[in-house]
């Protein structure tokens, strides 16, 4: 995903303050993106998280179609955010395509064989 995206992508836990119905975020900078995903949520929704936020990176989605409160008040415009993104309750245009994406991305990924089972 790094490679088709041309820059890191650093995965962590949301900081306190996120939101209740915001469960991912994909954070955009020239140099570096960041998908948060809620701290505390089940490794299934984590990992559906990531893929819903890799499917905004995939579709080359942009722009912010978030109020996030005060979680990323600090960042602003002078931190030159290129794209900031959240996977919440409110379902855009954007936020329907990311969620199809994960959902492909989490069947073709779960259809890879084992190399090894595969042999037998």
């Amino acid at each position: 995903m790094q490679r088709r995206h041309g820059k890191p992508i650093h995965i962590k836990p949301a900081p306190a303050g996120l939101g209740q119905d915001v469960t991912g975020l994909w954070l955009e900078k020239a140099e570096r993106s960041w998908i948060f995903h809620a701290a505390g949520e089940s490794e299934l929704l984590r990992r559906h998280v990531i893929l819903h936020e890799y499917g905004h990176i995939l579709l080359m989605h942009g722009g912010c179609e978030l109020t996030l409160g005060n979680a990323f008040a600090h960042i602003g415009g002078s931190r030159r955010i290129k794209t900031l993104l959240g996977r919440s309750s409110t379902w855009t245009a954007q936020e329907i395509a990311a969620e199809n994406a994960a959902t492909r991305l989490a069947a073709r990924l779960t259809q890879q064989v084992d190399p090894l089972l595969e042999a037998f």
